[in-house]
């Protein structure tokens, strides 16, 4: 069993995967289980050449915030996180529609 644990990390995902430290997760398990060494200068894993495979295995990703409640304040509003997580999704639909002209089409 492998056991990664940050106490008190400092943790940013700006869509493009979690970073811990200022390392990517996907890099840091790599180099964990053998099959990456170090980052380039991307922040790509370098490959070792081993493999890890498993058709049972157990991942379990906790995030425990310390400073986030399941509200979250915009604009000094505080909202249901749930519920602004849908209205952001529907915003970013919406636009998506207009950028690709689908919305042109439906009409």
């Amino acid at each position: 069993m492998i056991k990664i644990q940050f106490n008190n990390a400092d943790v940013k995902d700006i869509g493009f995967g979690l970073n811990i430290n200022g390392k990517s997760l996907s890099s840091i398990i790599s180099r964990v289980l053998g099959t990456g060494v170090g980052e380039d200068n991307y922040g790509l894993v370098n490959r070792t050449g081993k493999t890890f495979n498993s058709n049972s295995c157990d991942v379990i990703v906790t995030i425990i915030p310390h400073d986030t409640p399941d509200t979250i304040i915009v604009d000094g509003d505080e909202k249901n996180l749930e519920e602004y997580l849908q209205e952001k999704e529907e915003v970013y639909n919406e636009q998506s529609k207009k950028e690709t002209g689908e919305e042109q089409e439906e009409a």
